[in-house]
């Protein structure tokens, strides 16, 4: 089922003349029915509803359109900044929640030659409300790392459970890299200080 019909010999999308977008914006154009987008969504998440609660996200590979995503995005559940230009999407507060954990990003995307270099941090639910409180309060203004240092990883637990990861490659075959993390946060890979852990991150 969609909301594209024929109406005395008129295409029309919901109730919308193709004829009259064409005049008013020109052509080619592209033209999205956002009554078609939400039920077919829908009917999808319906359809894997009986595994739990699962969580549903859109490839924004397969179309960036911000209209698009924002439609999609009718549970909310992926929220955050994107901006496109010259061809590259960049972002440094796309957070996404699921049922067991919250996945945190920040990095860019080349859209023409369909390659990323993303970090990816994924906190899990180890108590009530932690991943959601990370999905909830993510600052784009401080960045992934101060905003994790700051209001998680100083907590042992959280710290020792949430994992990272450096995302690279083309989209079609990913390289995927774990980070190893001390208590603090920091990159393992950092110089420790007598204490054993590392010294505190400068910006």
């Amino acid at each position: 089922m969609d909301h594209f019909s024929l109406r005395e010999g008129a295409l029309h999308c919901e109730d919308v003349p193709l004829a009259e977008i064409a005049a008013a914006v020109g052509t080619p154009v592209y033209v999205y029915s956002s009554a078609t987008m939400v039920r077919h969504a829908r009917v999808f998440r319906d359809a894997v509803a009986a595994t739990g609660d699962p969580l549903v996200a859109f490839a924004v590979k397969a179309n960036p359109n911000g209209a698009v995503l924002a439609t999609l995005n009718t549970d909310r559940s992926v929220v955050g900044d994107v901006k496109i230009g010259q061809g590259l999407a960049s972002t440094n507060n796309l957070s996404m929640r699921g049922v067991a954990a919250a996945v945190l990003m920040e990095g860019s995307a080349d859209l023409e030659r369909e390659t990323q270099d993303l970090r990816v941090l994924v906190v899990p639910e180890i108590n009530a409300g932690t991943a959601s409180l990370a999905f909830a309060v993510i600052n784009p203004a401080i960045g992934l790392g101060t905003f994790l240092a700051q209001y998680f990883l100083r907590k042992p637990l959280i710290a020792a459970s949430t994992r990272e990861f450096h995302v690279t490659g083309p989209w079609d075959d990913p390289k995927v890299d774990r980070v190893e993390r001390t208590l603090l946060g920091h990159a393992a890979s950092e110089a420790p200080t007598e204490s054993g852990l590392a010294p505190p991150a400068t910006r």
